[in-house]
Formats: structure tokens, sequence, C-alpha cells
């Protein structure tokens, strides 16, 4: 159908680009090719995590690949003051990462996936076992040893929690409405001590910082 035959687009390409460079090897249009396929064939991951898990409960999440059979996943704990600012705010993906690291790490996992050579995007969902109460970071590695050169790595963080905050508009023009509910179940949670805080620029030190409203 179709969608076979869209499939094989990126072959092709590549055997275009064999064929370029095997001809006209010294020619600008060669670079290109070159250029183009390391495009191709480069390895991708992307894990869709929500930003809020129920704690202990199992942890459904989205994986994006493309080029790779699998991938290799740590969890980090961390104090979510001492490390937001720096896995939100750094200079290349590498600093990020390192400092996602930085954590104590809880769990590693590993998971085969189904290979494709159509070097297009493929998705599936993995599980991870649960975790307690906290703020994580996840690194994701497309080889074992995350310092290998040829490794595609990643990271996101999440929070592991039992609470959840529905916001709603005033009708009566009093601001913004939270409800704080129970995130697994929905219901209200009586008597919470909530704390509002902003994300305030300091010229100083070029950083945000938390600021209790």
């Amino acid at each position: 159908g179709d969608d076979v035959f869209y499939r094989e687009y990126r072959k092709e390409a590549l055997k275009i680009c064999d064929l370029a460079i095997q001809k006209f090897p010294n020619s600008d249009g060669a670079h290109n090719c070159k250029l183009f396929k390391k495009t191709i064939v480069a390895p991708s991951i992307s894990l869709n995590f929500k930003k809020a898990q129920v704690s202990k409960q199992n942890i459904l999440t989205g994986l994006s690949y493309r080029n790779l059979d699998k991938v290799f996943i740590k969890i980090y704990k961390h104090d979510y003051d001492n490390i937001i600012q720096k896995i939100t705010y750094y200079e290349n993906q590498d600093e990020g990462y390192a400092a996602a690291k930085k954590g104590t790490l809880v769990k590693e996992v590993q998971f085969s996936l189904k290979a494709f050579d159509d070097h297009f995007d493929h998705t599936t969902e993995i599980s991870i076992d649960p975790l307690d109460i906290g703020f994580y970071t996840v690194t994701f590695s497309s080889h074992e040893t995350d310092a290998d050169i040829e490794s595609f790595n990643g990271f996101t963080s999440f929070w592991s929690t039992d609470i959840g905050v529905i916001d709603m508009n005033s009708y009566y023009g009093g601001g913004q409405i939270f409800n704080i509910v129970n995130r697994a179940t929905g219901t209200p949670i009586a008597n919470a001590n909530v704390g509002i805080c902003r994300m305030k620029y300091n010229y100083s030190t070029y950083l945000y910082e938390k600021e209790k409203i």
C-alpha cells in the first residue's frame, strides 16, 4: 500500500546518496549527501513522561525511537530545589544531562525494541516499576555506556506524587480557584496546607529564584 511505499523513501534516499558520493566524490553534492546520510541513520529517542505520576503505581510512558533496538534508562531521585535550575538552564545538552545524573540512582532498566530498517520514527509503550513520592530525573541512552561517543543521550524529569491540582477562573472576578485533590481518586484533600510561589529573575545571579506570594 501507500504506507509501505512511503516507508521506503529514506532507504531510497540513502541509495541515491551513495550513488552520488561514488560518482562525484569530491563535489559539494557528495559532501551534502554525506551529511544527509548521517541525519537519516542517526539514532533518536524521546520519552513522553507526564510531569506528575501517581506514586506507588506502575508508570506507563510512550517511547518514540529511530534506528535502534534497545534503550537504557536510569532514574535518579533529587531534592527539587537543588536540581531544578541545573536541569532547566544549561549551556548545552551534555551539561544538562550530567546534572540530571547527579541524584541518587534508584532504578536502572533496559528495554529491547522492535527493530526497523526504514529510518523512520516508531512508537511503543513501556512500563516502569512504581516509585516513592519525590522528584526524579530520567536519563535515557541508546548505548549501555552513555559515555560512548555514538550514544544518543537525553533526559527528562517528573514528580511522583499523590497530589493533583485543578485550577479554574472564578466566575465572580476573584482570580484563580485551585482545587487540591488526590491524583488517583480525584477526591478533595481536606485541610491541605498550600503555599504559592512565583519564579522571579535575579539580575545579579542570572537565575530565576522562587519567591513566595
